[in-house]
């Protein structure tokens, strides 16, 4: 299918670029026309307007102040020259030889008119001499115009000619290039239908897959059959099948955890003593959480001990061999403090010291602690500690043995809140303890 449909599209693409070329060169000349028309003509007529404004404003004034003799009448006149001049010097700078001859003659008739300007308006009104400079005056205006209508209609026939030279050339590329995409497209739809046996029947058994899966037939997977293409949408869809199916698994062990997790809660904060709250947690621990190896250390004097039930090894893994009492047991003094401090520390920002992979992630534990925990064969490593307020009380530390077997995002959570009620419920039943041992002392007192 590869092979017929590379062939196809290559025919389809060379098409395709022919016809683009052509309607781009077709384009592109209708571009250029535009661009001189509004690059070249259009500024030379704008320019000879303006040019036409200019000398029949100043011819305006200076016919007024001859009959008036008022100098206010004079003051257009500069400006209207420079105006004048700017506009002239653009015609003679972009006008072409077919033009240049009507710009000359324009040229003189308006050197020649503002030459006998100052003769105008020095004759007295009404005399001889200034009827004579009047009837120059208007031979000199109609010259000019004369010229400056030529010159219109020249540029109006050179803009009709090549505008329709232009709209010519674009439709016949236009033409040639709609006839190649239609040979292009002719081609291509055999091509496609040539391969159509070979897709048509993998997906529709795709398709009929995914209605099943959207319907809430989890278990549907399609057939890897077909095309190449076809084959690996395929794989896709099986695998986000799969993906799926592993997400509502972790949803409802989520879930599972959670009611778990409250109820562990409710189990361990209903004991009024400290010894029934720490067998309490342990036995929820156990329960509750899927680990080979499960501690609960307290701290007590600035020293890390395990709960009392657990020095007789009732907490011992199932398999392997650990003893968190003998590891703690084994610190100096200063690997102790320390590693109270980094535990204060965690308790203090409500985090957790995790280890998904004891072989490549050991660094993130104190070193006299990885030794312990990779000796025993520890694959990952999860302590949260636990108190109230700002004491720290203990902390819960789960292993699990051998490698591949991480903490998922929902059993980390369980295990925050059931130490969360363990640290709540411990506190309530030391304070308790205290006030029944206080009553007792003054009972004796008494």
């Amino acid at each position: 299918m590869l092979s017929q449909m590379l062939m196809a599209f290559s025919a389809f693409a060379v098409l395709v670029g022919v016809a683009a070329t052509v309607g781009y060169m077709a384009v592109a000349r209708q571009h250029q026309a535009a661009d001189r028309l509004t690059g070249h003509y259009q500024v030379l007529q704008e320019a000879d307007g303006k040019m036409g404004e200019a000398f029949t404003t100043a011819q305006f004034a200076v016919l007024s102040y001859a009959m008036t003799r008022q100098s206010g009448v004079l003051r257009p006149l500069g400006e209207a020259r420079a105006e004048y001049d700017r506009r002239l010097a653009t015609l003679r700078g972009r006008a072409g030889r077919d033009l240049r001859g009507l710009v000359a003659a324009q040229e003189r008739a308006g050197a020649a008119w503002f030459a006998l300007a100052p003769r105008i308006m020095a004759v007295p009104p009404g005399s001889p001499a200034a009827r004579a400079a009047l009837g120059q005056s208007a031979a000199l205006t109609g010259a000019f115009f004369q010229a400056g209508v030529g010159l219109q209609v020249q540029m109006a026939g050179q803009i009709a000619m090549l505008t329709r030279s232009s709209d010519r050339a674009l439709v016949a590329g236009l033409a040639w290039s709609a006839a190649v995409v239609g040979m292009a497209l002719v081609l291509v739809l055999a091509g496609s239908l040539s391969t159509l046996g070979t897709v048509a029947r993998p997906l529709r058994g795709l398709a009929a897959t995914v209605r099943r899966l959207t319907s809430g037939d989890y278990a549907a997977r399609a057939a890897v059959t077909g095309s190449a293409e076809v084959r690996e949408v395929a794989q896709v869809v099986n695998a986000q099948a799969d993906e799926s199916d592993r997400l509502r698994g972790q949803e409802a062990q989520s879930n599972r955890l959670h009611e778990v997790a409250r109820d562990a809660g409710l189990r361990i904060r209903e004991h009024l003593a400290a010894g029934d709250v720490l067998r309490e947690a342990q036995s929820v621990l156990r329960d509750s959480v899927d680990a080979d190896v499960i501690w609960l250390m307290l701290v007590n004097d600035e020293r890390i001990e395990p709960a009392a039930d657990q020095a007789a090894g009732r907490m011992e893994p199932a398999a392997g061999d650990f003893d968190a009492g003998r590891i703690v047991g084994s610190f100096t003094a200063a690997q102790m403090a320390e590693s109270l401090t980094e535990l204060r520390e965690l308790f203090r920002c409500h985090a957790n010291e995790l280890v998904q992979d004891m072989a490549t992630q050991a660094g993130r534990v104190p070193p006299w602690v990885a030794a312990g925990l990779r000796a025993a064969g520890v694959g990952s490593h999860l302590l949260t500690p636990f108190g109230v307020g700002e004491q720290m009380l203990g902390f819960v530390t789960m292993k699990r043995l051998g490698p591949g077997r991480p903490w998922s995002a929902a059993e980390i959570g369980a295990v925050e809140s059931i130490a969360a009620d363990i640290g709540r419920g411990l506190h309530h039943a030391r304070l308790y303890e205290a006030e029944n041992r206080l009553v007792e002392d003054l009972k004796a007192v008494d």
